[in-house]
């Protein structure tokens, strides 16, 4: 079945039907394939068709950004909250028993960058991170570098004061 010309009074498409007539643009063509999921004449006037699709695009695009945001304040709080994540903390445990065993200074400073990435660890976690800083040398003998301490300081801040683990790596850092 042949295609009926693309018409049109936008002067832009007219040139490129005109550019293009050789591969046979039509409106019927463009839409077979895919390449539009609409179109319309050029009419800007308020209430014309053109209207409606533009204000319906619009209006669309914000209703995807305000369930995108509470799609992202849940991702926190499902991080936060830790409910539901167990690869999560599977990540969580990976890195920290990377860093009990680590045995180079780089491989410390990398391991503690991946780590700064979550916050509200749990007591448990808390405990193996200040023994993790007693025990390994490779992080004992870094902890004055920033990155190391600025994370202890956050991992002691989270404990209580009267903590004899945190209290002895608080010490260390202060040397």
């Amino acid at each position: 079945m042949p295609h009926k010309p693309l018409i049109t009074d936008d002067r832009e498409m007219k040139r490129f039907v005109t550019a293009s007539e050789s591969k046979a643009v039509t409106a019927e063509g463009i839409s077979n394939n895919n390449r539009i999921k609409m179109f319309a004449a050029a009419d800007y006037t308020n209430g014309s068709e053109l209207d409606e699709i533009v204000k319906s695009i619009i209006s669309r695009t914000a209703s995807n950004e305000v369930i995108e945001d509470i799609s992202n304040r849940h991702k926190e709080e499902v991080i936060r909250f830790g409910i539901g994540s167990d690869k999560e903390q599977e990540r969580r445990d990976e890195l920290i028993s990377c860093l009990e065993v680590s045995g180079t200074f780089t491989y410390t400073h990398q391991t503690i960058a991946k780590l700064r990435k979550y916050k509200d660890w749990s007591s448990g976690e808390i405990e193996r991170l200040l023994n993790i800083a007693l025990e390994n040398d490779q992080v004992q003998w870094i902890l004055t570098d920033k990155d190391v301490k600025d994370f202890y300081e956050e991992i002691i801040e989270n404990t209580d004061k009267d903590n004899p683990v945190a209290n002895e790596v608080r010490d260390l850092m202060n040397g």
